[in-house]
């Protein structure tokens, strides 16, 4: 099966991140593809040796943005991130299952919105996106 392709469907507008400051909420444009699931990535530019640094929110909304839905929320910590191989890596992803129903994949609405909110528990810089998966 070839690798699914990711599909930017937010880059977050904010870099450089406060300590105790909250940022957004951010939206996505109209989803307009069926996901089955979104990540959340970081790359990190300057960031904390330890403890938690951001706490990142998504919301969903299947009614055009008047009503908003919790969906999921992550807490990065500091430190040195590790990949698979267990290299240093300044970059990492988290995925999110759209949902199952009886065992049954959900994928997103083509009218699906979500929007990110980011919580800076320490300063941080960093870029953050979120992606469709197919």
């Amino acid at each position: 099966m070839p690798a699914q392709v990711a599909t930017q469907l937010l880059a977050f507008p904010t870099s450089v991140f406060a300590a105790g400051q909250t940022y957004g909420p951010s939206l996505t444009p109209i989803v307009g593809a069926l996901f089955s699931a979104y990540e959340i990535s970081l790359n990190q530019t300057a960031w904390p040796a330890s403890g938690d640094v951001l706490k990142v929110t998504v919301e969903r909304s299947h009614d055009a943005g008047l009503t908003w839905l919790f969906d999921s929320s992550v807490t990065f910590a500091g430190g040195v991130w590790k990949d698979k191989a267990g290299n240093a890596t300044t970059t990492g992803t988290v995925q999110v299952t759209v949902g199952t129903v009886n065992g049954q994949i959900v994928k997103t609405a083509l009218t699906d919105l979500y929007r990110l909110t980011v919580q800076a528990l320490q300063a941080a810089s960093v870029t953050i996106g979120l992606n469709g998966i197919p």
